[in-house]
């Protein structure tokens, strides 16, 4: 997905290399992608739902794999803030500067594109706590 996509951005309009690289990365990311639960895929998802929505220009079918994306970024635990009392950076460190990184890449385009086509957008996550469902109810 990343040669599709770099393709596009650095061919003519009349060079077709992106739908080559498009069409072999869809040999490898089909459905069951939606199962494999690591970064990487989460990575490559989101970037064939961007060339669903910008070059191949199937909205319906981008908005729904970046939702599904946004779902496999939440079974991953990427919406979760770590936080740490130290202020040298290891390893662990980067690693979850890493996951808040690609948390973003994916919320905020997911509700761009809702906004851009009109629909409601999913990913919001609200915290209630118990005095506040108390008081509504």
């Amino acid at each position: 997905m990343v040669l599709a996509v770099g393709s596009t951005a650095a061919s003519k309009s009349d060079d077709h290399t992106q739908k080559l690289y498009f069409n072999r990365a869809t040999q490898f990311l089909d459905l069951d992608s939606l199962g494999l639960a690591n970064l990487e895929t989460v990575q490559a998802l989101a970037l064939m739902a961007g060339f669903y929505l910008h070059y191949v220009q199937q909205p319906n079918l981008a908005i729904t794999l970046m939702s599904a994306v946004l779902r496999l970024t939440t079974a991953l635990g990427l919406h979760r803030e770590y936080i740490h009392g130290r202020k040298d950076t290891n390893a662990m460190d980067c690693l979850f500067e890493h996951r808040r990184r690609v948390w973003w890449s994916i919320v905020v385009p997911d509700s761009w594109a809702s906004l851009v086509l009109g629909r409601p957008y999913y990913g919001q996550m609200e915290r209630r706590d118990n005095d506040s469902a108390t008081r509504a109810s």
